[in-house]
């Protein structure tokens, strides 16, 4: 079990990832002359990579009703999560070991 907190900082990780992944691989791309299909690989992975994310972020959603939107952002990468939910204003206890349902 792990708390949101410590599922923030694994988006947090994958979103760098992600993103420096999609802009070194483009130049590389770009620079040796692979062509489309690589470009298209690559944007196929980070695509992939943002799925995984958007899974990540709905196991930390609020129990009440259900909002995804938890997290604070800075520059556009998550930096942690919100001490209530911004939509029915639910305490969503960051630090507290979540169970997650199948």
């Amino acid at each position: 079990m792990m708390s949101r907190n410590d599922y923030a900082k694994r988006i947090r990780r994958l979103e760098i990832f992600s993103s420096l992944f999609m802009i070194i691989g483009t130049l590389i791309v770009l620079y040796l002359g692979f062509g489309l299909y690589a470009l298209l690989l690559i944007l196929v992975i980070y695509i992939i990579t943002q799925v995984v994310n958007y899974r990540l972020m709905k196991k930390c959603r609020c129990p009440k009703c259900g909002n995804v939107d938890v997290f604070t952002k800075h520059l556009g990468f998550t930096t942690g999560v919100k001490e209530q939910c911004p939509n029915c204003h639910y305490k969503l206890h960051p630090d507290q070991k979540i169970s997650i349902k199948k």
